[in-house]
Order: structure tokens, then C-alpha cells, then sequence
């Protein structure tokens, strides 16, 4: 890369001076979108970017931290969001200098993984990110749900959201291992985001009480958005959804849950990548004592590559370089990512019979549920 490019993190203060590259290259952004990222998101993120000669910021890469349950733990994951070069810049190695540099730094902070929603898998994936999270699909022609039982639903006000919280945190216990925690932060945020997307966070409710929500948007169309319900209230929800979009005669369905009883396809959506596996280990658990060594090669952090002895048990794991042990297999940074969150069997990744068999009573990281746009 030229040397006429610095390359760093900037200060919190200078998170603004980013504003102009956002709204130039993603044009497709309302001013509510970017207000709202711009008051909401950089006031906790961290921003990289690269500095011209002149002190202008020519490309960026923005760390979103989310709070998340990993496996066994929770643990910030870093949803890498935001990636953007000035076009007379491109083709210049930016990109993959940001990448770098936030990704050494997210290691040596003992931050265990990075997330992201690629534009194409083919930009990522040679940095070691593999899909994780597959996004349930649907078109939907409301009329269909129409005249079917329903709970009644109300748009979600502040006042709702530790309430919310409190279901969410229980329902996504229950049925997966990784996810953003919903917590009433999370669901303020949330408020704003929909808001300015013209939609809303809707509750259904029977006698008052929570049984399910979704997320509405109506730029370019009716949108149902991460539509859950509780155990025994499935059925009711597309109806219910149905009811309260009134007059619109069809909606797109994201982020459908896996136990919602609709016809759907599954879109990869997330992709994932360990920053440092010492730490990501802890999420690992297994029904009973597993240890095995393996040689981990990870090409764009060279500091995490060596041998490791991976330990696991019902109350986590751990993985800790080990010099002279016997390894059994080799596993790139992209292959050990696939198979921590399930996207990625033994067989596939070519682990021998003695390895495979060990790994098989591991509990991964899977099932992922992650939807989060920004």
C-alpha cells in the first residue's frame, strides 16, 4: 500500500469527519438513516480510517459492539459495518489495511469475534470471515392470513422495553447459542432505527402480556422483520402481523424464526471470523471432558497461528498454545471459525476419525440468530 495513506484509529471526537464519506458512498441512505447512525451508533463505536496527504478520510471501517451470548458466555462481538473508499481511492490495499489493523486490535483486547453482512462473500472470505447465519425469507400476500385468530398488537413505547427485554432474553435462551442480547438499550436504539424506516417495534399481546413482537419498515414496501413468538403462539403470529398492516396486500418477510410456521427460503447472511480464539473458546462446551491439539493457520494474524490444546467441558472451554504436542489436524482461521459456529461439519473440514469423534461431543456456538442491519 502507498505510504501517502495513514492508516488509524481515530479518536471518539473525530467520528463526525466521517460523515461525508458515509452519505457519499452510501447514497441509497435516507438523512433519518444517517442522522440516526450518525447520534445513535458512532457514539460507542470505533472507526478506523485512512488519512490522505492533505488530511482528508479517504476509506473507513466501523467496529458496532454488541453485546452477545456466545455458547456458554457473553461476550462483545465487533459487527464490522461501514466499509467504505472514496472511488478515486480504490484498488489501493485500504481496505484490507483497515481489516488488519482493527481485527490486531480486537485480538490483542481479547475481543473473541467479529461479525459482519457482506456485500459479496468473495470480499471477505480470503480474510478468513465464513458465513455463520443463514436469514429465513418469505413473500408474503397478507389477505391469506386474514379472518384467523389473532392477539391484538400495539406499537411498543419506551415504557415497554425492559418488558421486552425480559421476554427476548428468555425466548432466545431457549432455542439458540448466539445472538445479540436484547436489552432495553438495545431496544431504544432499535425504536429510533425503525423510526426512521418509517416502521415500528410492534408487540402482541394477550391479556397485556408479551407473547411475541416483530419490527416494520416500509421503505420500498411492507416489511415484517424478525417476527418471534413465544412457544404455542407461532401459528397466531403471521395473522396477527396481518391484522395490523391492515390495507397492505403483501409483505416481505426477514428474519422469520425457525419455528414460525411459513414457507421460506434461507439467504446467507452474516459471516463471522475469530479474532482470538484463546478467548472465543470460553463460549465452547462439551457433555463430557474433550481435549484435543490441533495447528491453527491464520495468514492475516499471524500471531494467533501455532499449536493449540483444546480443552472443553459442560462448564466452558479453553484453548492455549502448547508447543510439542502430537496435532491432529491443521484447520485455517476461516475452517476453525465454521466449525465453532456449526456452519462447518468435521467431515467437511477433513478432520481425521480420532479428532472428528471428539469434536462430535463438542457444543458449538450454533444455532446463530443475528439480524442486526447496523
Amino acid at each position: 500500500m502507498s505510504e501517502k495513506f495513514r492508516i488509524h484509529l481515530l479518536a471518539p471526537a473525530e467520528n463526525e469527519r466521517t460523515r461525508e464519506l458515509y452519505r457519499s458512498v452510501f447514497s441509497e441512505d435516507s438523512r433519518e438513516f444517517v442522522e440516526y447512525y450518525y447520534r445513535y451508533k458512532t457514539r460507542e463505536n470505533r472507526i478506523y480510517a485512512a488519512e490522505d496527504g492533505n488530511g482528508e478520510i479517504v476509506s473507513m471501517l466501523h467496529l458496532n459492539p454488541y453485546l452477545m451470548r456466545q455458547g456458554a458466555r457473553e461476550a462483545f462481538g465487533q459487527y464490522v459495518v461501514a466499509v467504505a473508499t472514496r472511488e478515486s481511492c480504490r484498488r489501493q490495499g485500504l481496505m484490507r489495511s483497515l481489516l488488519k489493523l482493527s481485527l490486531e486490535d480486537m485480538r490483542r483486547a481479547g475481543e473473541p469475534f467479529a461479525f459482519l453482512m457482506p456485500a459479496s462473500e468473495a470480499i471477505y472470505r480470503p480474510f478468513g470471515f465464513r458465513f455463520v447465519y443463514n436469514q429465513r425469507r418469505a413473500d408474503l400476500i397478507l389477505e391469506e392470513y386474514g379472518g384467523r385468530p389473532c392477539l391484538d398488537c400495539r406499537r411498543a413505547e419506551k415504557r415497554d422495553l425492559d418488558a421486552l427485554s425480559e421476554f427476548a432474553e428468555v425466548y432466545f435462551q431457549r432455542h439458540y447459542r448466539t445472538y445479540a442480547i436484547h436489552t432495553p438499550e438495545y431496544f431504544e436504539s432499535l425504536l429510533e432505527e425503525q423510526r426512521c424506516q418509517k416502521g415500528e417495534i410492534v408487540l402482541m399481546l394477550e391479556r397485556g402480556e408479551i407473547r411475541g413482537y416483530f419490527f416494520t419498515a416500509f421503505e420500498g414496501g411492507a416489511e415484517i422483520r424478525e417476527p418471534v413468538a413465544e412457544e404455542g403462539y407461532e401459528e397466531l403470529l403471521l395473522s396477527s402481523a396481518a391484522a395490523y398492516l391492515g390495507g397492505h396486500g403483501k409483505a416481505r418477510l426477514l428474519g422469520a424464526d425457525k419455528h414460525l410456521p411459513v414457507l421460506q427460503k434461507e439467504t446467507p447472511l452474516i459471516m463471522a471470523r475469530i479474532t482470538n480464539p484463546e478467548w472465543f473458546a470460553a463460549g465452547l462446551t462439551a457433555d463430557e471432558p474433550v481435549e484435543l491439539c490441533f495447528r491453527l493457520v491464520d495468514e492475516l494474524l499471524p500471531e494467533n497461528s501455532g499449536v493449540y490444546r483444546f480443552c472443553a467441558d459442560s462448564r466452558g472451554g479453553s484453548m492455549r498454545k502448547q508447543e510439542g504436542a502430537e496435532v491432529l489436524f491443521s484447520v485455517s482461521a476461516g475452517e476453525l471459525t465454521a466449525l465453532a459456529f456449526g456452519s462447518l461439519s468435521s467431515a467437511e473440514a477433513g478432520l481425521p476419525a480420532a479428532a472428528a469423534d471428539a469434536w462430535a461431543k463438542v457444543r458449538t456456538c450454533a444455532p446463530v440468530f443475528l439480524n442486526e442491519v447496523v
